[in-house]
C-alpha cells in the first residue's frame, strides 16, 4: 500500500487523512538528476526564484514575495545576495467562506529594496488536467536509484541546489489541510511510462518553489509547491505526488494586498503560529 507519507490507498471518493511531509527541492528523473541549475532556454522566470532560510519563496514583484506559510517570513536570498524583509509586513491569506481559523499555507511579505525584475504574470485559471508545468525550487539533489520491485524511484541526496524540472498536473484537491492550514491545491505525479523531458517531483523541504504554465504564449505563475506524498523514508518512488496551491483560485486576494488593500481580514503580522508537520486531508488517487 502507498502512503502520503503515505499511509494508505483507496479506490473511492470519499476523504481519507493521508500525511505529507513539507517540500524543499525538485527531483529530475532525466539523465543524472544533476542539470537544470540555470534558467531554461524559454524562462519562465528563473531569476524570480530565492532561497528563504534554506527553502524557497517567489519574488512577485514591487518588494513583494510569496511563500508558503510554513516558510515564514525574512530575507531572501536572490540574485547572489540577500535582501531584508520589512519587519512585520508578513500577510497571510484566507479563504473566502471559511474563516479565520482555515487559512491557507500562503504568506506575502515585502522586502525593504527593490531588486530590479519584472513583475510575475499571476495565472487567471486553474491549470486542466494534462498541463505541462515547471517547477523550480532549492533542495536536496538525486542520489542513487532505488531499484526495489513495488517501491522503484531515487534516493535522495545530502546536498542542496536551486533547480527547475517538468511534470503535468494529475489532479486537483479542494481541501489540502496541513495542521491547522486548509489549501486549494492541484497535484504532479512522478511518472515513470509518461514522463515529461525533465521529469521533476518535489522532496523534502521544495515548500515555497514555484510552478508555471505557459498560458496564450506567455509564462504564468500557477502555483506554490507545498507538499509530496512520501512512500518511503529519504526517496522518492513513482507515483508519488507533489501537492500545489492553487494560485487561481487566490490571485485577487494576492493583487490586492499587493495594491495596498488587505484583501478583507488577512493577518499582518508575524505568525505566532508553530511550524509544524501535520496531517493531510485530500481525494484518495483516482485508480
Amino acid at each position: 500500500m502507498r502512503r502520503i507519507y503515505l499511509l494508505l490507498i483507496a479506490f473511492s471518493y470519499s476523504l481519507i487523512l493521508f500525511p505529507t511531509f513539507p517540500v524543499e527541492a525538485v527531483l529530475l528523473d532525466s539523465e543524472d538528476g544533476s542539470a537544470n541549475t540555470r534558467a531554461p532556454g524559454d524562462d519562465p522566470g528563473w531569476s524570480h526564484v530565492g532561497i528563504r532560510s534554506g527553502l524557497t519563496a517567489i519574488y512577485l514583484g514591487d518588494r513583494w514575495v510569496l511563500t508558503a506559510r510554513h516558510v515564514g517570513p525574512g530575507h531572501l536570498r536572490l540574485g547572489g545576495r540577500a535582501w531584508p524583509s520589512v519587519p512585520g509586513s508578513m500577510v497571510r491569506l484566507h479563504n473566502p467562506g471559511m474563516g479565520d481559523k482555515k487559512r491557507p499555507d500562503l504568506i506575502l511579505f515585502r522586502l525593504t529594496e527593490q531588486p530590479t525584475l519584472p513583475s510575475l504574470s499571476l495565472a487567471t485559471r486553474t491549470p486542466a488536467t494534462g498541463t505541462e508545468v515547471l517547477m523550480i525550487g532549492h533542495g536536496l539533489d538525486r542520489g542513487p536509484a532505488r531499484t526495489v520491485p513495488g517501491s522503484i524511484g531515487w534516493q535522495w541526496g545530502d546536498q542542496k541546489t536551486l533547480r527547475w524540472g517538468t511534470n503535468r498536473v494529475h489532479r486537483y484537491v479542494e481541501a489540502l489541510e496541513v495542521g491547522n492550514t486548509v489549501t486549494h491545491t492541484f497535484t504532479t505525479r512522478f511518472s515513470l511510462g509518461d514522463a515529461t523531458q525533465h521529469e521533476a517531483q518535489a522532496v523534502v523541504g521544495d515548500s515555497g518553489g514555484a510552478v508555471f504554465v505557459r498560458s496564450n504564449d506567455r509564462w504564468e505563475l500557477a502555483g506554490v509547491m507545498l507538499a509530496a506524498t512520501k512512500t518511503r523514508n529519504g526517496a522518492t518512488i513513482y507515483g508519488d505526488e507533489t501537492y500545489i496551491a492553487d494560485l487561481a483560485r487566490y490571485r485577487s486576494q494576492i493583487l490586492e494586498i499587493m495594491e495596498g488593500a488587505d484583501a478583507g481580514g488577512s493577518n499582518q503580522g508575524e505568525d505566532p503560529l508553530p511550524r509544524e508537520r501535520g496531517r493531510a486531508v485530500v481525494l484518495p488517487r483516482r485508480p
